[in-house]
């Protein structure tokens, strides 16, 4: 009996050995950097990893003035960096900044809403909450945040005010303007639903692949988008690659001052190139689509003569 209690402490005792061997899973932290996401993992108090697009960075913690930072030591590469302060983030990968990251749900600010029937429109920084309603004095009210896994809680019991901000595609009724969130708003007593965010968040951090002009599929030529944070455009048109400047209002979309390289190819290649610059100057209005299980994953830009789908 001696014996088997000895062996059967052995066996205890290696289960235990194996069972604290096994790694511990590290918390793994989504951020939406517009139309783009990243994960990031931390490893232990100094690194992190950080996934883009396939791809992983291991990043060495870095002093920072404020939040925590973390780069890339690979002196031959551009630098991969990534700083956060709260629920948001700065991201560059290989030099290239992304549009500003959230956690999901979490808001950017100065963050703005609005909705219609009857007007209202708010917006937010530093905790500080202004609603204008039509007919009405603005109102400055004082909020706490508070972050869930899906959505932004804005409230304020002193003034009767509820607001949830819910990270999904919006349209405005009037404008038909595409918004990156949804607002639902209770104040003092009257529920009120409208669209937030910068519309231009549902374009950017990501390439779109070109499918269609004006009906026809092009999806075989090399023709792509891409909406840059500071208002730049660029990609490949088929044959040259292109830039210029865009601009999204409550008025629509304005793209202007295109130019591009000048190489030549076949004619078939030069018209495709010459039609899709030409759409894209005479853009008026953009629409997102569902695509591949992804309620954003596909874009349809509208002229005055057709339009340009792409996807992601």
């Amino acid at each position: 009996m001696k014996g088997l209690k000895s062996a059967l402490g052995l066996v205890i005792t290696a289960g235990l050995v194996a069972c604290s061997s096994e790694p511990e899973s590290q918390p793994t932290q989504l951020y939406h950097c517009g139309a783009a996401s990243i994960e990031v993992t931390q490893l232990d108090e100094q690194q992190i990893k950080l996934r883009y697009a396939d791809t992983e960075y291991e990043l060495e913690s870095v002093e920072a003035a404020s939040g925590s930072a973390y780069s890339s030591d690979d002196e031959e590469s551009m630098a991969t960096m990534f700083w956060s302060q709260g629920n948001t983030a700065m991201v560059e990968i290989e030099g290239r900044s992304l549009p500003m990251c959230a956690k999901p749900g979490a808001i950017i600010e100065s963050f703005t809403a609005s909705g219609n029937e009857p007007f209202w429109h708010l917006s937010l920084a530093q905790d500080e909450l202004r609603l204008q309603r039509l007919g009405e004095e603005e109102v400055v009210i004082e909020v706490s945040p508070e972050l869930t896994e899906q959505h932004t809680h804005l409230h304020s019991d002193e003034s009767n005010l509820h607001v949830e901000i819910h990270q999904e595609l919006c349209i405005d009724s009037m404008s038909g303007m595409n918004f990156p969130q949804r607002v639902s708003m209770r104040y003092q007593g009257e529920e009120l639903e409208g669209c937030g965010g910068l519309p231009a968040r549902l374009l950017q951090g990501v390439e779109w692949q070109v499918q269609q002009l004006k009906g026809d599929d092009i999806s075989a030529h090399e023709v792509t988008l891409q909406f840059m944070a500071d208002g730049n455009i660029a990609g490949h048109s088929g044959c040259n690659h292109y830039f210029g400047r865009y601009d999204i209002s409550g008025e629509g979309m304005q793209i202007r001052g295109l130019g591009g390289t000048k190489m030549a190819c076949e004619q078939e290649v030069m018209n495709i190139e010459y039609e899709f610059l030409d759409e894209l100057a005479k853009a008026v209005h953009f629409n997102m689509q569902a695509h591949d299980g992804e309620e954003t994953g596909g874009l349809v830009i509208e002229s005055r003569q057709g339009t340009i789908k792409a996807v992601r």
